[in-house]
């Protein structure tokens, strides 16, 4: 959101370029395995290929936060696995920040898409 996109909050009507199966991995080491899970798109920050055009009103909006620091013998910080702290917003600007040493590192968004879905 601080490089690109437009604030948006709860009921507003939203038009997202959508990438179809995101990181999977990634997100089950962020979320857990059972809301990864649940996860179904991305949203493709700049131009590339293989992305849907959806439109529709968010439903419900959470700050996603997680810990870093050293995992197993790798050198650099990591996320740390069960560290994930979901937080409802009513806005969402990109400036939502850290708490302490949790760090935001996106967004959840449920999406009720409009009736043709896609465009």
């Amino acid at each position: 959101m601080q490089c690109c996109g437009a604030p948006f909050g709860i009921g507003d009507r939203v038009e997202w370029s959508l990438l179809v199966g995101p990181d999977v991995g990634w997100l089950s080491v962020a979320l857990g395995d059972e809301l990864a899970s649940r996860v179904t798109h991305a949203e493709a920050h700049h131009e590339i290929e293989d992305v849907e055009c959806f439109a529709g009103r968010v439903r419900r909006a959470q700050a996603v936060r997680l810990r870093y620091g050293r995992v197993g013998d790798q050198p650099a910080r990591q996320p740390i696995p069960g560290s994930s702290l979901l937080e409802d917003v009513d806005r969402v600007d990109g400036f939502e920040g850290d708490r302490g040493d949790v760090r935001l590192v996106g967004y959840l968004i449920d999406l009720d898409l409009d009736s043709d879905e896609t465009r």
